[in-house]
């Protein structure tokens, strides 16, 4: 129970660290390539078509990055619950381009900064066509991680996976 004390202690500094939040997603683009946050990007290309890495991830994804995670905090002699809520999608911006944004909303919720529509950014990628059998994705991912706890790693782990057509298993999300 200390460890999601600890956690959520984590996030909400993390939170805090931006007066306003990323409030759309091409806010939390520019923030990550700025260096701001506690992410970072990494490029590769993998070698499968434009339609099948798209298609796999979107599979993967909306499986394992649209879940609700159910929280119990010990406090002294009070127990109080709470959630974590995960929304992913891809958006095909062009024939040749998509777009994977994960965002998530943690409840209840009754200070800091202002949440954008759908929850805080915690992940993304820009998907597009090399050629016809290689793609390129742009990965923004999380840099959190709590010792004896974890953190999201995990799921930029699962992308690079995802996007190269192996399927490995949904993590474990905080």
């Amino acid at each position: 129970m200390a460890r999601l004390l600890i956690v959520a202690a984590t996030l909400a500094l993390g939170a805090c660290a931006f007066s306003v939040p990323p409030q759309s997603r091409e806010e939390f683009r520019a923030t990550v390539l700025r260096g701001e946050g506690p992410w970072r990007v990494e490029s590769f290309v993998v070698d499968r078509s434009f339609e099948q890495v798209v298609d796999h991830l979107s599979r993967k994804t909306d499986k394992c990055f649209n879940v609700v995670v159910t929280k119990h905090v010990m406090t002294g002699m009070s127990m109080s619950s709470g959630y974590t809520k995960y929304n992913s999608f891809i958006r095909v911006v062009r024939n040749d381009q998509a777009e994977l944004t994960v965002q998530k909303i943690d409840a209840p919720r009754t200070i800091g900064p202002t949440m954008p529509e759908g929850g805080f950014y915690l992940m993304g990628a820009d998907i597009s066509a090399v050629s016809p059998g290689k793609t390129r994705i742009e990965l923004y991912r999380p840099t959190i991680h709590i010792p004896g706890v974890g953190g999201f790693g995990g799921m930029g782990d699962a992308v690079h996976d995802w996007s190269r057509g192996k399927d490995t298993a949904c993590p474990k999300l905080p």
